[in-house]
C-alpha cells in the first residue's frame, strides 16, 4: 500500500492493528513511544489467529521510504485430540508459571520492534472457541507476547461439558517474535469446572475436587441451579474456599450426612441463599467423619468468611456418644460472620461422654477459631490470629437435648446454647439473635464429679475456664462479649450432677451448674472496665428449669446463671424459674436450686443493671443453701447495682410461698442472707414495683 501524507515527516512509526494503541500514549518528545493493550480473550479464527491480538510494529527513519512491519507476537498452534471424551473444545487458557503477563498493557520500545511488560501478575490469555466450540483435532492458534517465560507455560483446555485438562511445560520457553510453535496432546479430563452453575451432585463433587487440589475460587461465584440430593453425603475435601457459593434459593439434601460441605470458608468466602437438609444419625459420634472438630456442621468446619441468608433443615440423632463431641449446624468454629441464618433441625445427643468436651449450639459450637492443639477433652484456647465470630439476626428453631447416661462422668467445661455453645474471646457479638427451641442438658445415671456445666438460650458460656484446672469455669475474669437485642423464647433446662454445694470457699463459682435465658454464664474482664461484657435490649420469656438432689450447685437466672463484670441495660424478663420435675434425669426427689434471680443467680462483682422490666415466678425446692431473689440470688463481690427497673414476681420455697408485696419487695430483690461476708452488697435505686407478670 502507498500513502501520501504531505503533513507527516520522518521518522514514521507504524502499528497494526490501530485499535490496540492506548490513546495518547505516543509522545516521542517525552521518550514515550506508545503502549498497546493485548486482549485477555481472543476469538477463534479457523486456520488463523485473532487479528485483534496479532500486533505488528514498524519504524522508518527515511522520508519517502516504506515501513517494514514485523511481528511483536509469537504463536502457539495447539491441536487437541480425542481421548476419553469427544466434546468440542470450548476454550483454551494460557498462563505463565512464573507470573509473566500474557495480556494487559505493554509498552513499545524506541525502535518500534518489540513489546515489554515488567508485570508479574500472571494475567492469562484465553482463546474463546464460541458457544458450540470447535471439534477435537482442530488446530487452534493463540497469540502470545514474544518473550522468555522462565518457568514455562500452563495450558488449560476446557470442553463444552465443563471438563478440563491442564498441561504444563516446566522448562524455560523463549518465544521468538513471528515464530509458530506447534504442540499437541490427547484430551483426558482431570475434572469439571462449572462456571455456569451446579446442576447435579456430581457437579458439586467436581468443585470440591478443585478445592482439594488447591483452587480456592477467589473472585469466582458458584451458583446452585437446581435442588440436588444424595442418598449418602456430598463429597468433602480439605482446603479453603474464598469464592462465593450462591444457593440461589435451592436445597442440597444429604440423607445420610456425616460432614460439612467445606473445611474452611476463607476470609473472602461467602455462602448465601442456601438450604441444607437431610439427616445425621448413628449409634455413636463415629458417624461424624470429622468428630470432634467439625461435629455435625453441614455448611463448613471453620467459618472465617460470611454465611448469610441460609437455612439448615438437617436433623441430628446420636444415641451412644463415648467421647468428645462439639456440634453446630452452620459451623463448628465461627471466627467470621453468620447473618440472617435459621436452624430448623433438632439435635438429640445421648451417651457416655466420659470426661470429654461437650460444646454446641444450633448455629455454631464456638464463637471463634481454635488453636491447633485441640485436645480430646474439649476445645483449647482461642486462636489469637483469627478474628472473633459475630452472629447477626440468627434464629434457632430446633430443639437441643443432651442426655448423659450409663455412669459417665459429666463432661468437662460443658456448654450448650440455642445459638452458640461457648464464646471465650474478646469481640464475640450476638446481635438480634432469637432462640425458639427448647435447650436442655440432663444427667441420668452418671457419676458425680466436681466439674462444671453452662446452658443458655443464646450462648451456653460467654466466659473462660479456670486457669488451675481444665475441669472448671472462671467465674471472675472473662471477655468483652456483647449480647444486643437478643430474644429467648424456648425453655432452658439444666439438671447436671456436679459434686458439692454453694459453700463459700476456694474456687467458689468454678465448679457449678449455670443456666440462663440469654446465657448460662457471662463474665467480662476483671481488670479493665472497658472490656466488661454487655447485655442490652435483650428479652427472655422462656421458662428455666434446674436443680439436683440433696446438695446442689444448680444456679439459674433470667438473663444469666452467673453474671460478673457485666453491664445489663434495657432488658426484660418475664418467665418462670423452677426446680425441674422432669423424669429425664436421675434427680428423682427434691431438685434443689441454690441461687436464682431475674437478672442473675449469682454475681462475683461489677454487675450493673439499668432500666427494663423483670418479673419471675420462682418455684424452688431448697436445702440448707437457698438464695433466691427477685433480681439476684447470691452476691459475692462488690461494685454491683440495680437502677431504674420495674421489679416483681413470686418466690416459693418447698411449697411455701413468700409474701411479696409492693411494700416489702425491695427486701427480696436479693436472696435472703446472700451477701457473702467481706463483700459489698449491691445497691437498689429507683426501682418500681411490677404487680403482675407482663404478657
Amino acid at each position: 500500500a502507498t500513502f501520501t501524507l504531505p503533513v507527516v515527516e520522518a521518522p514514521y512509526c507504524g502499528l497494526y492493528p490501530a485499535s490496540a494503541l492506548v490513546a495518547e500514549s505516543y509522545d516521542p518528545a517525552g521518550s514515550k513511544y506508545g503502549s498497546v493493550t493485548l486482549p485477555k480473550v481472543q476469538k477463534y479464527v479457523a486456520g488463523s489467529f485473532d487479528p485483534a491480538a496479532a500486533v505488528l510494529l514498524g519504524k522508518q527513519e527515511t522520508a519517502g521510504a516504506g515501513i517494514h512491519f514485523t511481528n511483536a507476537m509469537a504463536y502457539l498452534k495447539l491441536t487437541v485430540t480425542a481421548g476419553t471424551t469427544s466434546a468440542a473444545v470450548k476454550e483454551v487458557q494460557i498462563e505463565s508459571n512464573a507470573g509473566e503477563n500474557l495480556s494487559g498493557t505493554f509498552t513499545i520500545d524506541a525502535n518500534y520492534s518489540a513489546l515489554s511488560n515488567a508485570g508479574m501478575s500472571k494475567a492469562p490469555v484465553t482463546l474463546n472457541c464460541g458457544d458450540k466450540g470447535v471439534a477435537l483435532g482442530t488446530a487452534l492458534i493463540i497469540s502470545i507476547p514474544a518473550k522468555t517465560y522462565t518457568k514455562g507455560l500452563s495450558i488449560k483446555v476446557k470442553d463444552a461439558d465443563g471438563k478440563y485438562q491442564i498441561t504444563k511445560t516446566t522448562k524455560e520457553f523463549a518465544a521468538a517474535a513471528g515464530n509458530i510453535y506447534p504442540t499437541s496432546f490427547t484430551f483426558v479430563p482431570q475434572g469439571t469446572e462449572i462456571e455456569g452453575g451446579i446442576y447435579t451432585a456430581a457437579d458439586w463433587d467436581s468443585v470440591v475436587a478443585l478445592i482439594g487440589a488447591g483452587n480456592d475460587f477467589t473472585g469466582k461465584t458458584i451458583t446452585l441451579m437446581n435442588d440436588i440430593s444424595t442418598p449418602t453425603f456430598f463429597d468433602y475435601q480439605k482446603g479453603t474456599f474464598n469464592g462465593t457459593l450462591d444457593g440461589n434459593g435451592h436445597t442440597m439434601t444429604a440423607s445420610a450426612n456425616k460432614w460439612p460441605l467445606l473445611e474452611i470458608l476463607g476470609a473472602n468466602g461467602v455462602i448465601k441463599n442456601l438450604t441444607i437438609a437431610g439427616e445425621i444419625s448413628g449409634d455413636s459420634q463415629a458417624v461424624l467423619a470429622n468428630a470432634p472438630m467439625a461435629g455435625n456442621a453441614v455448611f463448613v468446619k471453620q467459618n472465617r468468611g460470611t454465611i448469610k441468608g441460609c437455612t439448615n433443615k438437617t436433623g441430628t440423632t446420636l444415641t451412644k456418644i463415648t467421647g468428645a463431641v462439639i456440634f453446630g449446624y452452620f459451623c463448628a468454629q465461627n471466627c467470621g460472620k453468620i447473618e440472617d441464618c435459621v436452624n430448623e433441625g433438632n439435635i438429640t445427643i445421648a451417651g457416655t461422654c466420659a470426661s470429654a468436651g461437650l460444646y454446641g449450639g444450633g448455629i455454631s459450637a464456638v464463637g471463634h477459631g481454635l488453636l491447633s492443639n485441640y485436645a480430646a477433652a474439649g476445645p483449647g484456647d482461642a486462636d489469637p490470629e483469627l478474628p472473633s465470630g459475630t452472629f447477626t439476626r440468627c434464629t434457632n428453631k430446633g430443639n437441643i437435648e443432651v442426655t448423659l447416661t450409663g455412669g459417665a462422668t459429666p463432661p468437662t467445661k460443658c456448654a450448650i446454647g440455642g445459638i452458640c455453645g461457648a464464646a471465650y474471646k474478646d469481640g464475640v457479638k450476638f446481635d438480634g439473635c432469637i432462640n425458639e427451641g427448647a435447650v436442655s442438658k440432663y444427667d441420668n445415671g452418671v457419676t458425680a464429679t466436681s466439674n462444671s456445666c453452662c446452658t443458655g438460650g443464646i450462648c451456653g458460656r460467654a466466659a473462660g475456664t479456670n486457669s488451675s484446672t481444665n475441669l472448671a469455669v472462671d467465674a471472675e475474669n472473662g471477655f468483652k462479649i456483647e449480647f444486643k437485642d437478643c430474644t429467648n423464647k424456648g425453655q432452658i433446662s439444666n439438671l447436671s450432677r456436679i459434686t458439692g454445694n454453694w459453700s463459700i470457699s476456694k474456687e467458689t463459682g468454678a465448679r457449678k451448674v449455670y443456666v440462663g435465658g440469654i446465657a448460662g454464664m457471662i463474665v467480662g474482664s476483671k481488670s479493665d472496665a472497658a472490656k466488661y461484657a454487655s447485655v442490652s435490649g435483650c428479652k427472655n420469656c422462656g421458662d428455666i428449669a434446674s436443680g439436683w438432689n440433696g446438695v446442689s450447685t444448680n444456679t439459674p437466672g433470667g438473663i444469666a446463671g452467673c453474671a460478673t463484670n457485666v453491664n445489663v441495660s434495657g432488658c426484660s424478663v418475664s418467665c418462670s424459674i423452677y426446680s425441674s420435675d422432669t423424669d429425664k434425669a436421675d434427680s428423682k426427689a427434691k431438685r434443689y436450686v441454690t441461687a436464682a434471680g431475674a437478672v442473675a443467680g449469682v454475681t462475683f462483682g461489677n454487675l450493673t443493671a439499668t432500666d427494663g422490666s423483670y418479673y419471675v415466678n420462682g418455684t424452688y425446692a431448697t436445702g440448707n443453701d437457698k438464695w433466691e431473689g427477685l433480681l439476684l440470688g447470691l452476691n459475692y463481690g462488690s461494685g454491683s447495682s440495680f437502677t431504674g427497673m420495674q421489679t416483681g414476681g413470686t418466690i416459693s420455697h418447698n411449697g411455701t410461698a413468700v409474701n411479696i408485696t409492693e411494700v416489702n419487695y425491695l427486701d427480696y430483690c436479693l436472696g435472703k442472707n446472700a451477701t457473702v461476708s467481706g463483700t459489698v452488697a449491691p445497691t437498689f435505686t429507683g426501682l418500681t414495683y411490677l404487680a403482675a407478670k407482663p404478657e
